[in-house]
């Protein structure tokens, strides 16, 4: 049974949920850095899921990219960690968030180091092909928050330059990503390796049965958030779905914009590396 039947929903976000980053619990310090940003407005991911987190629950969050995930994370959880190392100083690294990509990780970094700059909190983000040697030097200093691809975290916890058993609070981030890209061994086993007694946070666009039975696995009693997206198509834009495997998209790619005639267009890609072998190929054609 999935965690995301109608019976196992517990919260589905409605539009009457007009809130204040203030109504949600954020304290002053954030507010600030909050308001800095320009940002007056919760985000409805923002104004189901910070309050329960603040309380301490295990959230499991249907909501699609770029409806302001990572601010329904960063804020609740910084909050906690600054109350937390107030009381009882600095103990290790806290919180460990783990991305699918390095763009995703250095995206979250920089939320917490933007809503975290009136804290005394840190925060570094570690994955793949940014040298590794720089990376350990940043996790030599203390460190609160990391960010992380679950490769190279496995990688630096091997070579004993990272020590995972002050985690507290954990976040998956983008699962249904991880599972596409083939993550969710790496993922397991960095779960194996966190402390027992933590907050997990799951957050995806889709909850597809193997997500469903890993959050199963690993959240307790958790709350269920649901975001339906609202956006519409746009007058006058057409919609097409094509179901193509991995080795064939770049052919199908080129084949539309040749028989369709296009001369400009935007195509968006998951990562950097995609990208660019998108391009050089398109200017070759």
């Amino acid at each position: 049974q999935s965690l995301f039947d109608d019976s196992n929903i517990s919260l589905i976000f409605a539009p009457n949920m007009n809130k204040t980053f203030q109504d949600l619990g954020v304290e002053e310090t954030i507010l600030k850095a909050v308001a800095q940003e320009g940002y007056t407005e919760p985000t409805e991911i923002q104004q189901c899921a910070i309050p329960i987190i603040l309380q301490g629950r295990d959230v499991i969050a249907s909501s699609q990219t770029n409806t302001g995930k990572s601010a329904a994370f960063c804020l609740p959880i910084l909050q906690l960690l600054a109350k937390a190392k107030s009381d009882e100083g600095y103990r290790g690294i806290r919180a460990l968030i783990l991305a699918p990509t390095r763009e995703l990780a250095v995206q979250i970094e920089a939320a917490f180091a933007t809503y975290g700059k009136h804290s005394s909190l840190s925060q570094t983000a570690v994955f793949g092909v940014f040298p590794r040697k720089v990376q350990i030097d940043y996790l030599s200093r203390e460190i609160d928050i990391l960010v992380a691809t679950p490769g190279r975290l496995l990688d630096l916890i091997e070579r004993g330059h990272v020590d995972l058993s002050a985690i507290r609070h954990f976040v998956l981030d983008e699962v249904d990503t991880m599972l596409n890209l083939r993550f969710m061994d790496d993922v397991q086993r960095v779960i194996n390796l966190l402390p027992k007694d933590r907050q997990t946070l799951l957050f995806s666009a889709t909850i597809p049965p193997e997500i469903s039975a890993l959050a199963q696995a690993i959240l307790k009693d958790p709350e269920k958030i649901v975001v339906s997206p609202k956006v519409k198509t746009a007058v006058g834009v057409s919609q097409e779905l094509y179901w193509v495997g991995s080795d064939h998209k770049l052919f199908l790619l080129s084949y539309i914009l040749k028989i369709k005639g296009i001369d400009s267009a935007f195509i968006f890609t998951s990562t950097k590396s995609s990208a660019d072998k998108i391009a050089q190929t398109l200017s070759m054609q």
